[in-house]
């Protein structure tokens, strides 16, 4: 070896004997001992698949309790976490300016009604004077007629003369105009009476709705209860204004669904169906994956899990659990303790200790799934090798 490579060889030992050191450090520094997390073998053999996950226990409903209507809240009935029945009330709000209102649209759908009944008797008067007008127009027709017809047979008898019969004959005459007239008065009349017993009812119908709406928004002043559940913290104190719309508590329902953070990176071999187990100190439950969140937050999706089996009753809402995802099942599979910075299904690099010299080189390999704490070494690796845990993301020369 030339004197050049010598040196070479040496600076590029240094600094992966820095770089050991200072992974050294950061495990001593985070209450790990370099004995049992330092260095670490891949081991071969079945596998487990499972991604791990932090699962929330949260109300599989919550619905939010608004104030319909503005006001100052006078008293509250209830306090937060007490169960509630859907309709039940828990506070009242105050508004000097919707009473005021219903006591005037209240006066006013009165008034309405008054003058509708007003109306509706004129127009049975009025309807009635017309019916009446045509009955005595066609009995008076009626009357003329029977007068021509007699004078008729009597001048046929020789009894009668001409000129009576004319003059029978312009009477009756007479009659039947007067009763054409009487009749179309009394459809003309019936039409206008129905016109203004519309009009009337329509005014008397807006007074009304005016004054039940009124009526609805002086009900809404009692906040009642949207479905039956558990109250959450009050957002609002006793004398406090409330704005329409305001959010005075939210009820969450006792049923409890099962809500699993899992890392954007790890969630690619989850699936729809797959098992997982959900275990806290006071319980330890198998569920199943129902769906994915689309979309990630802070590095985090959002998995939710159906289970057959009951939640403990005296599991309160937002418990935390352990969740482990099974995955899949591998008869024969590497892995190694998941090191700093490795993930699933991606290149990436393993310090792997030289056994001749203790010095850890950088090496890539390409991850599989992860197992728990350990991920699937698919490649760049064999069994028995010894890992230095040193995060892969760390800058340094390739040796």
């Amino acid at each position: 070896m030339s004197a050049f490579e010598q040196k070479n060889h040496r600076q590029v030992w240094i600094a992966a004997t820095v770089v050991l050191a200072i992974a050294a450090v950061a495990w001593a520094t985070s209450g790990h001992s370099p004995s049992s997390t330092e260095i670490v073998l891949v081991h071969e053999g079945p596998v487990t698949l499972t991604v791990p996950g932090r699962a929330r226990l949260v109300p599989r409903e919550t619905v939010s309790v608004s104030a319909a209507e503005g006001g100052v809240i006078t008293r509250l009935h209830r306090r937060a976490g007490e169960r509630v029945v859907k309709g039940e009330e828990i506070a009242v709000l105050q508004s000097p300016q919707l009473v005021a209102d219903l006591a005037r649209l209240r006066r006013e759908r009165d008034t309405a009604q008054a003058e509708y009944e007003t109306r509706v008797a004129q127009i049975e008067s009025d309807d009635g004077k017309a019916r009446l007008e045509e009955s005595r127009a066609r009995h008076a027709e009626r009357v003329a007629e029977i007068q021509f017809r007699a004078e008729k047979s009597l001048h046929a008898r020789g009894v009668s003369g001409a000129i009576a019969v004319e003059k029978a004959q312009a009477e009756y005459d007479q009659k039947v105009a007067e009763r054409e007239f009487a009749q179309r008065q009394l459809v003309e009349r019936q039409a206008i009476g129905a016109a203004d017993r519309r009009a009337a009812l329509r005014k008397r119908e807006i007074a009304e709705a005016a004054a039940m709406d009124a009526q609805a928004k002086v009900d809404a002043l009692v906040v009642r209860a949207p479905m039956t559940g558990v109250l959450g913290t009050m957002k609002v104190k006793q004398g406090a204004s409330l704005a329409t719309g305001g959010e005075l508590n939210e009820v969450h329902s006792p049923e409890l669904a099962i809500e699993i953070d899992v890392a954007e990176a790890a969630v690619v071999d989850v699936e729809v169906g797959q098992s997982v187990r959900i275990k806290t100190r006071s319980f330890d439950l198998m569920a199943k994956i129902a769906s994915l969140e689309a979309v990630a937050e802070n590095g985090l999706v959002i998995v939710r899990a159906t289970s057959d089996q009951p939640i403990p009753a005296n599991v309160r809402a937002n418990t935390t659990a352990e969740a482990n995802i099974i995955t899949g099942e591998l008869l024969r599979a590497l892995t190694v303790t998941r090191p700093p910075g490795a993930m699933p299904r991606t290149a990436g690099s393993l310090y792997l200790v030289d056994d001749a010299n203790d010095v850890a080189k950088r090496t890539r390999v390409d991850f599989g799934p992860l197992a728990g704490a350990r991920i699937v070494i698919a490649s760049g690796a064999k069994a028995g090798d010894r890992v230095a845990m040193i995060d892969s993301l760390l800058p340094s020369e390739p040796l």
